[in-house]
């Protein structure tokens, strides 16, 4: 099983390395990130590097909404966005 999953996560790494290699190196280097969630990432979202911060965070569904009306002024709170993603995050 231990080997199994070694093959797996170079192949996973593999892939994520054809995929595009300058980001995979820019987010690996990000602590707490691995090649699963890097890879995670670039599969889920394609749209990182040609977005803004604000857009991707929407995008996973990371992004604080408002739930305002009139004098109200409620609680904000996550909702929408990629689901897959943001169960790797």
């Amino acid at each position: 099983l231990n080997e199994q999953i070694a093959r797996l996560n170079s192949a996973i790494e593999a892939a994520a390395q054809r995929t595009d290699n300058q980001l995979v190196k820019q987010l690996g280097a990000i602590a707490g990130i691995g090649p699963v969630t890097v890879a995670s990432l670039l599969a889920y979202l394609p749209e990182l590097g040609q977005l803004n911060r604000r857009q991707i965070a929407a995008l996973a569904g990371l992004a604080p909404y408002n739930n305002d009306s009139g004098q109200h002024s409620g609680k904000r709170c996550i909702k929408g966005g990629r689901a897959s993603i943001r169960r790797v995050l």
